[in-house]
C-alpha cells in the first residue's frame, strides 16, 4: 500500500481456493513425478500437477477480474511506515493481551489521513501534465513520460486517464485547452521558447501555462497567470500544484519533486 499503492481486495479469497488445491494435488503429484521420472513413469502425475497449475491459474484470473478486486491507495506520509513496523514487532514480541496495543499502530499505512490530492501534476522538464477532478486525474499528452505518470497518480490514489478530444488545439510543440475553463493547464515543449506573440496566446488559455524551454520576456496577458519554464523544471524537477485561495483568487502553492528529494550526488541539484 505504501511503495506500490495497489492492494488486492481478494486476496484472501484466491489464497482459499488455490491452498487445497496446491496442498492436495499439485505438490504430491510434482513429488511423485520427480521421483518416478528417471524410471519413465513420472509423465501422468506431472500431467495431473500441470491441470492444476492451470486450474490455479484460472482461479487467479477470475478472481483478479471481478469488480473492485484492485484498489488504488495512495501512499501514507513517509514517517507511518515506521510506525507500522514497530506496530507490527508489538503485536508478535509483545507477550499477553497488551501485544493488541500494536494493532492499530500495525494499521497505520491503512488509517493514516491523506495529504489533499493535488489539482495539477506537471512532469519533469514541463513535457507531460495532469489534472485532477475528483478521483480522476486527466492526462494532457497519454503516453509520454508514462512511467512517470502511472508512478505519481498511483501515489496519489488516483486513476489516470486520457485527455478528450473536444475542446483542445494541439500542434507540433504545444497542447491548450480553448478556454481556461475547459483545463487548468497548457504544455508548451518545443526545444525553442515560443515567440511573444504564441505566449499571449497561451497565457489567454489556461491558468498555468508550462514552458520546456526558458522563457523571454513575458506579455501582459501573462500577468494574472502561473508560468513555468525551462528554468524552474531545472532546479525542481517536477511539481504538484495546489490552489491557494488564502493567497489570493489565482494563487497556487507549489511543492517541487528537487525540493523533497534533497541534494544528492546523483541529482544533479547539489
Amino acid at each position: 500500500m505504501q511503495h506500490f499503492n495497489r492492494t488486492a481486495m481478494y486476496g484472501l479469497l484466491a489464497n482459499l481456493a488455490t491452498a487445497p488445491l496446491s496442498d492436495f494435488v499439485m505438490m504430491p503429484a510434482l513429488a511423485l513425478g520427480a521421483l518416478l521420472e528417471p524410471i519413465g513413469l513420472g509423465a501422468p502425475f506431472l500431467w495431473v500437477a500441470g491441470q492444476g497449475i492451470g486450474v490455479m491459474l484460472a482461479i487467479g484470473e477470475w478472481v483478479a477480474g471481478l469488480p473492485g478486486a484492485v484498489k488504488t491507495v495512495a501512499s501514507a506520509p513517509d514517517f507511518v511506515l515506521p510506525i507500522a513496523f514497530i506496530g507490527v514487532l508489538v503485536c508478535c514480541l509483545w507477550r499477553g493481551p497488551l501485544r493488541w496495543i500494536g494493532l492499530p499502530l500495525a494499521a497505520s499505512v491503512m488509517l493514516w489521513p491523506r495529504a489533499p490530492t493535488p489539482d495539477v501534476w506537471i512532469g519533469d522538464g514541463g513535457t507531460n501534465a495532469a489534472w485532477v477532478e475528483g478521483r480522476q486525474a486527466t492526462v494532457a499528452r497519454p503516453g509520454v513520460r508514462q512511467f512517470a505518470v502511472d508512478v505519481w497518480s498511483r501515489r496519489r490514489g488516483v486513476v489516470a486517464v486520457e485527455r478528450p478530444i473536444e475542446g483542445w488545439t494541439c500542434g507540433r510543440f504545444s497542447c491548450a485547452p480553448n478556454a481556461p475553463t475547459v483545463a487548468p493547464v497548457l504544455l508548451w515543449w518545443g526545444k525553442a521558447a515560443p515567440s511573444a506573440e504564441q505566449l499571449d496566446v497561451l497565457c489567454r488559455s489556461a491558468e498555468i501555462v508550462s514552458v520546456r524551454a526558458v522563457a523571454g520576456r513575458l506579455p501582459s496577458s501573462c500577468d494574472a497567470r502561473l508560468v513555468l519554464d525551462g528554468t524552474d523544471y531545472a532546479r525542481g524537477g517536477a511539481v504538484e500544484l495546489w490552489r491557494a485561495p488564502e493567497r489570493g483568487p489565482r494563487a497556487w502553492r507549489a511543492v517541487w519533486s528537487a525540493d523533497v528529494r534533497g541534494d544528492r550526488p546523483w541529482s544533479g541539484t547539489g
